[in-house]
């Protein structure tokens, strides 16, 4: 029997809509590669060119993002099957923090 799953890769792979996927599953699983604290101070925007560009609150949370920015990446390619080369951090204004307890 084949595994729903295999069907799915396989079924991306014709529709060329793979790498996309894979794109998403690095954006999404940066939540819980950073932890709840920094993820409420984040948004991962997209995923291009083995880079993930993410968006912070502020520049103080840009500079503590960078000094862990390896870490981050190590992590990140343990769940990806893409390479994540570099972690592009900005902070634009255009989020805010979000409160964990209110969601």
């Amino acid at each position: 029997m084949i595994k729903l799953e295999t069907i799915l890769v396989e079924t991306s792979k014709l529709l060329g809509i793979s790498s996309r996927l894979e794109d998403e599953k690095i954006i999404e699983c940066w939540g819980s590669v950073v932890g709840e604290e920094q993820s409420n101070h984040t948004k991962a925007l997209y995923f291009k060119r083995g880079i993930l560009y993410v968006d912070t609150t502020s520049p103080s949370w840009t500079h503590r993002l960078t000094i862990n920015k390896k870490i981050f990446i190590e992590e990140l390619n343990k769940i990806a099957s893409k390479t994540v080369k570099d972690i592009r951090f900005s902070s634009t204004g255009s989020i805010s923090v979000r409160d964990s307890n209110n969601e």
